[in-house]
């Protein structure tokens, strides 16, 4: 009786993680995919995607790949970059979504890095913002670009 009631309780243990994780699995999918640019067909690294009115997201690696799990309701996946425009596809019932993203040239031009890489509008800052074109660095004939500046 001692001996049959440990492998009872083991029994009881190995069945309760079976259904939790068939549960856990049954509520989640994975999409994966790739995101190129339109115009040259490169990819796009630290591309953001996430599932839109949730929090689950992804990014983009080095080969414009990227790998998300959904929730089952997810529908819509929102992709984003800097530079870019912002693209929205229905999942459906894809495994593998694979997509281009256009230059958005106008919000580019749009955009201030501040301290930290914090990234605002310009008409947004309380302060004085400085531009420097590259032409001016390269004019200056200074190695040390630091000291072009």
């Amino acid at each position: 009786m001692k001996k049959t009631i440990p492998f009872l309780c083991g029994l009881i243990v190995v069945a309760l993680s079976v259904f939790w994780t068939v549960g856990v699995h049954a509520q989640t999918r994975t999409i994966t995919g790739k995101v190129t640019d339109a115009e040259s067909g490169a990819p796009l690294k630290g591309v953001r995607i996430i599932v839109k009115g949730t929090k689950a997201g992804a990014i983009a690696d080095t080969k414009g790949e990227y790998r998300i799990n959904i929730p089952a309701d997810g529908t819509i996946l929102v992709f984003s970059y800097i530079g870019f425009t912002t693209r929205e596809i229905t999942i459906g019932d894809k495994s593998t979504i694979n997509t281009t993203l256009d230059l958005d040239i106008k919000s580019l031009e749009d955009v201030v890095v501040t301290a930290l890489g914090v990234e605002r509008q310009k008409k947004s800052l309380g302060y004085a913002v400085q531009e420097v074109n590259s032409s001016e660095i390269m004019r200056s004939g200074e190695t040390n670009i630091v000291a072009a500046l």
